[in-house]
Order: structure tokens, then C-alpha cells, then sequence
């Protein structure tokens, strides 16, 4: 079928139904092309054929009617699901002949071929069954429902028949097969376009539409959070922590509780609260933005000493802030609280703070704490700290399926970062890249060659993030390229391809993810940044790789095929 998919705009049923048809009951020597623009019908600036199938027998023209027709004083009748009635002086049989005529005239002037081979019209309709006759009816070319319940080829054999005796009849010969070669030629002339693939923009929407859906395991945890006041989600990347957070921080809103949504990570606070601007009750803030806020507003700045960024936001700030808390008269702890990446966030320090955001506390408030033990970037993680949300008595969830990425990134995550895979969902998808170098002028030059790949391919640039656990201003992109392709740090509208650090764009995603500068695969941090990286992308990813990794890379894909293998072996 070309396109493989019946178009998005097609309305009407018995027009899918027929596609459907078409595609699975005819065999690989046909070739369907749905709905075939003409613009040079002898009568019509303009016209359609809903179906022109190609083949050894010839080329025919199919109009599909998923209404009811009949025919009245002369005028046809055209009536639809709802009961509505349009009148046209020209009936199916006219509509499909005129244009097979304006196509076949179209084909001959090109490829001598078809005109000695058949060019014949069918009409379709599936939904009612054809009891009208006359002298521009001919029976034996419609299909109508009493056909639905036998193979769709039974019907293009009853085609073939007519129009091979008839047109033999006429010409006094018979009608010429099309060889493969014609085939190809007649669909080649009359969708030049086509390759036989979609556009990588097509792809991505195709893809997206299947990923962005919660699964039967989220609804599950979603009707879990409603019966508990205090719950721990755990799940990978990909399985819809953050998804679930804005959902439950939603539904609190909604029944009236002031709810704080917070982060360790400031850009991804920062597409939360863009998630959530039209919820009043809702306050969201990365958590180390927060306490710097209530501190600032209390006027303690000036007891922060000079100290290292990463003391003063684990230490001095949390301190502060629980003193600017409670010295505040005006203060009111929230109703409810949502926490994404808790994991960066599981400081005994941290802990204390959300302790005094949340009206109870944390040992008897409600919240939920969403958790990926795999992305620790920031080494948030204290040994107690677990303890002692367990003590606190929350219920526990487990996300298993990964419904942001599609099975070809899934199983490359699973081998840079050796790390079995979770269960993915089954959406297909383009191949990972895998791009190799010796030294940075040929990275850049992946690089460029890459880009021109997806903005060729319909990806908007604002679709694609380079990521490196370099700097913008350290890293192998080089001005030449950031200019070529507008790469910068910014976001928002007119932003061209968007460069970010690996750490700054944990819990975010975007379309396609080109991963810079990989030169270890084997240091615990490194695989982190792997497995964080790579799991941001929804439907391509493009990883760039030194030559020096090329040994290790070779033993983790042994080892992805070994846990493969051992998921193939049947049970004993």
C-alpha cells in the first residue's frame, strides 16, 4: 500500500475497511494507491480516485461509497450515518468512469505498455447491498456487502475477468499482462515521490501516537494513589514517573488541596510548572529554588557562609530555610506533596525541609515520591534516608513498562549501561546510530552529517537535543556547527537545535537525541550518564562514540546477547 497507512484525514469507515481489505487479501504482486488526485479530468478542475490498484492484470480504479445510495427522477441520492441526503446529477459509475478515463489517457501518453494492457473501474460499497440497474450499471463491478464475508481478491478476480473480456472485445485482442517491471514503472510515475519509506517526521508522529498513552500499569498505580495518603513509585526511565506526577498533582488540585511539586533538577521543574500553569493550588519549584526563595523572603542571605555551592545547598540552606519556616507566622505547610526524581533528593538534610513543607510531616501528611534507583546523578542518596520514608509507612509501586521509549533505544540503553532492559512496550522504531571517531574534527563531522540527516528527513530543529556530560563551551560542537544549525543552550520559541549538559536535562525527553563525546563505558558515573542520557529519547537517538571504547562496546553487546538469549531460552 502506498502510503502504508490510509490517511489521517479519511473519514470514512467503509473507505478503511477497504484499505484494510486491500491490503491483507491481495498478494505482493499488487500495489494500492490510496486516494489518487487527478488534475487533468476532461470535466473537473479536480478530481480523486479513492483506490488505484496496480498489477499483472492492469490498473483499475476503485470509487468506495460508504453511503447509501439510490437513484431518483434521474438524479442520484447520496445518504450518510446521520440521515443526511445530498443530490448530484452524476452517479458512482459515472465519478469512477471518467476519472479511469482521464488516468488511463494520463498513463498511455507515458508508458506505451499500458495501452495495450487493461485499464478497468469498480465501484464499492460495503455498507449496503447494490440492487439498482440500467443501462450505465453494469453488476458484475460492484461490491457491496453481500462480498464482505469472502476474500477481497474473489472480487479484483471478477474485475480482471470483465475487463479483460471486454477490452479484448474492443481491441479484438487480449489486453497484455504487466510485468514487475511495468508494475513499478506505473506506480513510479504516479507516486514519484514515494521511496517506499516514510519521512522521518512522519515516523516520529507515527511513534509518538503510540508511546504517549498510559499504560494498563499506570492506571493501576493512578487507583493505588487514590486509596493511599502516602506512596512510593519506582520504576526506570521511560515507565511515566513524571507523566503520573503531573497527573496526581492534577487530581489533588482538583479536589481542592494546595499541592507543592517538587525536583532536584531546575529545567525540569521548569516543564513542570509550564505542565501545570493553569492549576491555581498547584505550586511547583525545584526543591534547592524553594529553600533559596523562603530564605531570601525570611532575609537570612546574610547568615550563608562562603562556602561551596554543594555545602550550601545540602547543608546551610536546608538549616535556614526550617528556621525561616517556623519563624513565619504567615506560613501554611501544603495539603499535599509531589515529589519527581526523589532520588536526587534523599538527604536526611532534604528530608527535614520537605518534613516541614507538608501539613503532618512526612510521618503522617500525605505525598507521593516518585523514584528511580538508577539515576542517581547527583549522588543524593543517603543509606538512612530510605529508612525512614519506609517508617513513615507509604504504600509501594513498581512502574515495569517503558512507554517513552521504543524497542530499538530500550535495548541500546540495555547494552551501554549493561543493565537488563525493562519491559518495553512493542513499538518499533528507527535503529540507534552508532557513530565511531578517532579524534574531535571527525565527531563534528558525524555530527553535521547527522543533523542534515533528521532536518532533511521533516525533524524540526527544536525536536533535537544534543546532550555530552561536557560543556557547551568545552565540548567538540565547535562555532562553525552551532551557527550552521543555530545550537545553543536556549528554549522556547525561534530556539534552533538545543544543546544541554546530561545532568541539566535529567527527567526531560525530546524526539531525537544525538548523545556527544562518549569515551568510557565501563566508570559506575559514566554508565549513570549513559543509562540517563539515552533513555531520553523518544524516537531517535544517535550516539556518538570514541574508538577507544570500541573493545568495551564489543564485550556489553556479548553480554546484551547473552541476557537475550537467556530471556529466549524456553522454560525447563
Amino acid at each position: 500500500m502506498r502510503p502504508t497507512d490510509a490517511r489521517q484525514d479519511t473519514k470514512s469507515t467503509a473507505e478503511r475497511s477497504i484499505f484494510d481489505r486491500v491490503r491483507l487479501d491481495l498478494d505482493n504482486s499488487w500495489v494500492g494507491l490510496h486516494s489518487l488526485g487527478l488534475v487533468s479530468h476532461p470535466r473537473k478542475p479536480w478530481a480523486e480516485i479513492d483506490f488505484v490498484l496496480v498489477g499483472p492484470p492492469g490498473v483499475y480504479c476503485l470509487e468506495v461509497k460508504g453511503q447509501l445510495v439510490s437513484r431518483r427522477d434521474g438524479k442520484w441520492v447520496f445518504t450518510n450515518r446521520y440521515g443526511e441526503t445530498s443530490t448530484k446529477d452524476e452517479g458512482p459509475f459515472g465519478q469512477v468512469a471518467g476519472a479511469t478515463a482521464a488516468l488511463a489517457r494520463y498513463l498511455g501518453d507515458r508508458l506505451p505498455t499500458v495501452r495495450a494492457s487493461a485499464v478497468g473501474y469498480g465501484v464499492l460499497t460495503p455498507d449496503m447491498r447494490w440492487d439498482l440497474s440500467g443501462p450505465d450499471i453494469e453488476p458484475i463491478l460492484v461490491y457491496d456487502s453481500r462480498d464482505d464475508d469472502r476474500p477481497f481478491s474473489e472480487y479484483m478476480t471478477r474485475l480482471v475477468a470483465y475487463w479483460t473480456r471486454r477490452l479484448a472485445e474492443m481491441r479484438r485482442r487480449e489486453p497484455i499482462r504487466l510485468a514487475s517491471a511495468d508494475v513499478d514503472d506505473v506506480v513510479d510515475l504516479l507516486r514519484p515521490d514515494f521511496d517506499g519509506r516514510r519521512s522521518l517526521r512522519a515516523q516520529m508522529g507515527a511513534i509518538n501516537s503510540e508511546l504517549l498513552r498510559l499504560t494498563r500499569e499506570q492506571y493501576r498505580v493512578l487507583d493505588g494513589l487514590a486509596d493511599n495518603e502516602r506512596a512510593f513509585v519506582r520504576g526506570g526511565a521511560g515507565t511515566g514517573k513524571t507523566l503520573l506526577a503531573i497527573e496526581e498533582t492534577k487530581r489533588q488540585a482538583e479536589v481542592g488541596k494546595r499541592t507543592l511539586l517538587t525536583c532536584f533538577n531546575r529545567n525540569l521543574a521548569e516543564f513542570l510548572a509550564a505542565a501545570l500553569a493553569a492549576e491555581p493550588l498547584v505550586t511547583v519549584l525545584n526543591l534547592h529554588g524553594l529553600m533559596a526563595s523562603v530564605v531570601a523572603r525570611a532575609g537570612l542571605d546574610n547568615e550563608l557562609p562562603a562556602a561551596a555551592p554543594a555545602d550550601l545547598y545540602s547543608v546551610f540552606y536546608p538549616r535556614l530555610c526550617l528556621e525561616a519556616l517556623a519563624s513565619d507566622p504567615e506560613f501554611r505547610a501544603f495539603d499535599a506533596l509531589v515529589v519527581d526524581e526523589t532520588q536526587d533528593l534523599l538527604r536526611e538534610a532534604y528530608l527535614d525541609v520537605l518534613n516541614g513543607l507538608v501539613e503532618g510531616g512526612l510521618a503522617h501528611g500525605q505525598w507521593r515520591l516518585f523514584f528511580d534507583p538508577r539515576q542517581n546523578l547527583f549522588d543524593g542518596t543517603e543509606p538512612g534516608a530510605l529508612h525512614r520514608l519506609a517508617d513513615c509507612t507509604p504504600a509501594q509501586f513498581r512502574l515495569t513498562v517503558n512507554c517513552r521509549n521504543t524497542f530499538a533505544i530500550a535495548t541500546a540503553t540495555s547494552l551501554l549501561t549493561d543493565l537488563p532492559s525493562d519491559e518495553t512496550l512493542t513499538v518499533e522504531g528507527p535503529e540507534v546510530g552508532t557513530l565511531w571517531h578517532t579524534t574531535e574534527a571527525e565527531q563534528r563531522t558525524n555530527l553535521r552529517a547527522e543533523l542534515q540527516r533528521l532536518l532533511g528527513g521533516g525533524v524540526r530543529r527544536s525536536e533535537i537535543v544534543i546532550l555530552s556530560d561536557r560543556s557547551f563551551e568545552t565540548g567538540a560542537i565547535g562555532p562553525e556547527i552551532s551557527a550552521e544549525f543555530s545550537i545553543s543552550e536556549r528554549t522556547g520559541p525561534g530556539a534552533g537545535v538545543r544543546f544541554s549538559t546530561i545532568q541539566a536535562f535529567k527527567g526531560l525527553e525530546a524526539d531525537a537525541i544525538l548523545l556527544l563525546d562518549v569515551v568510557d563505558l565501563v566508570a559506575p558515573g559514566a554508565r549513570r550518564n549513559l543509562y540517563v542520557a539515552s533513555s531520553r529519547a523518544r524516537v531517535f537517538l544517535s550516539v556518538f562514540l570514541d574508538r577507544r571504547t570500541e573493545a568495551d562496546y564489543g564485550r556489553l553487546a556479548t553480554r546484551l546477547g547473552e541476557r537475550l538469549a537467556q530471556l529466549e531460552a524456553p522454560s525447563p
